[in-house]
């Protein structure tokens, strides 16, 4: 007897949550497949499912796709990818895309000349100035 109040005080405190979010208009920019909600646009073939997020400002957008065969199953993929123009290969996304999502530095590419070197990263080695049309180089 136990069991079943405590079963069903559960059931009912959790009620309440779960009503509340279905209230809650989806977010355009995340596409979600199950649902079938692909607000920047969906297509496909075979196994292949795609679906698609609104663009922000900058055109970055989220990019959901499905895969998988018959011995492995479905495949769930979830990426932020750049405008290419179209949905069928996507190019890498800006740094900072998808609402900062893709950091702005991403670790591995040098500094812009113009800036320090990320903290951690060692400073580039100095270059030496051009030296003038007809004269050798140091």
């Amino acid at each position: 007897m136990g069991t079943a109040v405590g079963c069903i005080a559960a059931i009912l405190s959790l009620a309440p949550v779960a009503h509340a979010n279905r209230a809650d208009p989806p977010d355009p920019h995340q596409p979600d497949l199950t649902r079938n909600f692909c607000p920047g646009g969906q297509w496909g073939f075979g196994r292949l499912r795609v679906c698609d997020g609104e663009k922000y400002p900058d055109g970055s957008y989220w990019h959901q796709w499905m895969g998988g065969n018959r011995w492995v199953g479905p495949t769930w993929n979830y990426d932020c990818v750049g405008d290419s123009g179209n949905n069928i290969m996507p190019a890498p996304p800006p740094p900072g895309g998808c609402e900062g999502a893709i950091p702005p530095d991403a670790p591995g590419q040098p500094a812009p000349p113009d800036q320090p070197p990320p903290p951690g990263q060692p400073a580039p080695p100095d270059q030496p100035a051009p030296s003038p049309p007809g004269q050798p180089a140091p």
